[in-house]
């Protein structure tokens, strides 16, 4: 019985002629770097918010960052990168698209390159959210596939 182009009851792996084979397994690593991803952005807008506005929050001055700057430049870019990170998040989750998992693995290279910068002024929460950044792009650019309905050719 051959599969129509929009008969989508079985999976790849019952299908006579699979396009590709699916890993099911690794499915949840990509919703998982879709959800760190969301997370990582309300965290980097929320602390963008407390730059411009308590910047004696932190411990050190913006002259101790990797990159000297003064808290208002990076309480803006941490609001630009948290809208970017959530809206990347949320179409990762929503849509699993080739153009969603390529602007979520760039954002997230850059969320790790800003980490890097501010390692020395939030050093517990850097490192922690460099991992997931790490583990993120891992998930999505190894098992990114794994998500996408197969295409009907």
């Amino acid at each position: 019985m051959a599969l129509g182009p929009n008969d989508y009851t079985r999976t790849m792996v019952n299908d006579p002629n699979p396009h590709y084979q699916m890993n099911r397994g690794w499915a949840g690593w990509v919703t998982f770097a879709g959800l760190m991803t969301v997370l990582l952005g309300l965290y980097h807008g929320a602390a963008g918010l407390v730059a411009l506005f308590r910047d004696d929050v932190y411990v050190t001055t913006p002259k101790g960052a990797a990159i000297s700057t003064n808290f208002t430049a990076w309480g803006w870019t941490q609001i630009v990168l948290g809208v970017v990170l959530v809206a990347a998040g949320a179409t990762l989750l929503s849509s699993g698209s080739l153009w969603a998992r390529i602007v979520v693995v760039l954002a997230a290279l850059v969320q790790i390159l800003v980490e890097f910068v501010y390692l020395s002024v939030t050093p517990l929460w850097s490192g922690f959210a460099i991992v997931l950044g790490i583990v993120s792009v891992y998930a999505v650019v190894v098992h990114g596939r794994d998500e996408v309905a197969p295409s009907p050719v």
